[in-house]
């Protein structure tokens, strides 16, 4: 029998983008549903995300993995700072969600795994995937991970490793595309896997973004996660937290004061010349 899978990570709570994918016709081909994890954070709609996700599960075999996001769920009661306002935001709006998600999941030859095996925080990069494919357990010969933005396909002593890239926040230098894998396999062999991508439209993430009210609460991360989304450099949002960290050092505070994080606002980079609250603002009347 031929299991057919659909592959998806890192949707962070951009129901645009994967709504753009169920609607393709492969997509919705699949019997089997595999998403590596975080499926919620940085994103407006976490809670359309699941729902959606629920839904396209219906009839289907479906695995969600365990993200480093889904993880910090589980302990919410230490992260009280200003840093952790988006996440407290999508907690609320995930209402009941149950974070207890499996952090591996093996399927005959293929291991599916957030960041690296066992570990979700792990962001491998392409230049570590061949050590990680050598400590992969016998019999495994295909690894699918996500937690780093960008694709791969990587082989190396007969093993694949495969990273579609972020299907909601893909780091490519190029927004309103959320890209996807489709995997046919046997119970003990891998007959094809490939990366597909579908288009969505910017404006309506914006539109939510706007809706949701996400920024009310902090206006620079969901600037961050917003700017990103619409198409960025890799590793954009590192790149913010390491001004964020540097100008806290700079004022004697740390990164989890806000006015470490204002700071950071106006002093970064931005492409739109406004602090970050006004920038909402202009997003919100231009939307009225």
């Amino acid at each position: 029998m031929i299991r057919r899978c659909l592959i998806l990570t890192d949707i962070h709570a951009n129901a645009t983008a994967l709504e753009a994918v169920f609607a393709q016709e492969d997509a919705r081909s699949c019997d089997t549903l595999i998403s590596l994890g975080d499926q919620i954070n940085y994103g407006p709609e976490p809670r359309r995300v699941m729902d959606l996700l629920h839904s396209f599960s219906e009839g289907r075999e479906s695995f969600l993995l365990l993200g480093n996001h889904e993880e910090r769920l589980r302990r919410m009661e230490e992260l009280t700072s200003y840093s952790w306002a988006l996440l407290r935001w999508t907690q609320r709006q995930l209402g009941d969600f149950d974070p207890s998600l499996p952090t591996d999941v093996r399927l005959g030859p293929v291991l599916c795994t957030h960041g690296t095996p066992g570990d979700p925080y792990h962001l491998v990069g392409v230049q570590e995937l061949s050590q990680v494919l050598d400590s992969l357990s016998e019999g495994v010969t295909h690894l699918l991970s996500g937690h780093n933005h960008v694709a791969w396909r990587v082989e190396h002593g007969g093993r694949t490793a495969f990273n579609p890239g972020s299907c909601g926040m893909l780091e490519e230098d190029r927004g309103g595309l959320a890209p996807y894998g489709i995997l046919e396999m046997t119970e003990d062999r891998v007959l094809s896997l490939e990366r597909r991508t579908a288009s969505y439209d910017l404006n309506a993430l914006e539109q939510a973004f706007v809706r949701c009210g996400s920024w009310r609460e902090a206006p620079e991360f969901a600037r961050v996660a917003l700017t990103t989304m619409r198409g960025s450099e890799y590793h954009y949002t590192l790149k913010f937290m390491r001004h964020l960290r540097e100008t806290a050092q700079a004022l004697g505070l740390t990164p989890d004061d806000e006015a470490s994080w204002q700071a950071a606002d106006r002093t970064w980079r931005w492409s739109e010349p406004l602090f970050s609250r006004a920038y909402w603002k202009a997003l919100e009347a231009h939307y009225a």
